[in-house]
């Protein structure tokens, strides 16, 4: 299940306060990820005890207001991150958008693929476009900075930057 495109009511009133508008209707946003307030989603591995993986990509919001993805810049397998700090960029035109992770850990993994397709984010930013999966350090108090729910998922919707 996920929330977004058709799926969702977040009905909020225009500047000019004439009619609804669907914040979050052209956006798909799954029930079981975790969104930061940089437009990246983290997604626990189930299969493994949760401190062990978690998989950070760019939310279909994100990928949307950056364009097409050129580029795609990784820091490598067993740097360091703390929450906020950029793990990497990617690169749409001349607009370069830094990658904060999400949560505070070490890269275990990056997604090979996106070297020669960084466009998997924009078509499967969910599935195939994953970025990179971090060994969580402290993923108690990072989930506290995360958000799943409708109305916190559309007020990052509507606060970010047009």
């Amino acid at each position: 299940m996920f929330y977004g495109r058709n799926y969702i009511d977040a009905h909020t009133k225009t500047p000019t306060g004439e009619g609804n508008v669907n914040l979050l209707s052209k956006y798909e946003f799954q029930e079981s990820l975790l969104y930061s307030k940089d437009h990246l989603w983290a997604r626990i591995a189930q299969d493994q005890n949760p401190q062990s993986k978690v998989y950070v990509g760019m939310t279909d919001f994100g990928q949307q207001k950056i364009g097409p993805i050129e580029f795609i810049r990784i820091l490598p397998k067993g740097r360091y991150i703390s929450r906020g700090h950029p793990f990497g960029s990617v690169e749409s035109g001349r607009r370069i958008v830094l990658l904060r992770a999400p949560i505070f850990g070490v890269i275990q993994e990056t997604n090979e693929e996106l070297r020669e397709h960084p466009d998997l984010i924009n078509s499967d930013p969910y599935g195939r476009g994953w970025i990179a999966t971090f060994q969580p350090f402290q993923l108690e108090e990072d989930r506290k900075e995360l958000v799943s729910r409708r109305e916190d998922l559309e007020r990052l919707v509507a606060t970010a930057p047009r």
